[in-house]
């Protein structure tokens, strides 16, 4: 399993790379994805993730918008921006997943 995070909050990303919570940076620019918005992993949820997680990718705006049109257009779905990322191995982007998949 991994995670999807907007691009300037990828906390989680980081923090698996590192091993150990990572915060964002103050002051990152907003995200349409602002249900994910954390300044850091909670301390719980990444003791509980780390084992379970394989990675994570930091995605776009623009990429979030992309899945959002898909899910609209093709799985007939009404989803908010942080949704897409649940159904990404249908999305435009799964590329990237395939990619990270193969790391």
């Amino acid at each position: 399993m991994w995670t999807a995070e907007p691009a300037a909050y990828d906390d989680h990303r980081r923090s698996l790379a590192a091993g150990r919570r990572q915060r964002n940076a103050p002051g990152a620019p907003p995200s349409i994805c602002d249900a994910l918005l954390a300044p850091t992993p909670g301390e719980l949820t990444f003791a509980i993730n780390q084992p379970l997680l394989r990675g994570g990718l930091a995605v776009s705006d623009d990429e979030v918008r992309q899945a959002i049109v898909f899910a609209a257009r093709t799985l007939k779905l009404v989803v908010e921006p942080a949704a897409p990322w649940r159904s990404q191995p249908c999305s435009p982007a799964s590329s990237m997943f395939a990619d990270a998949l193969l790391r």
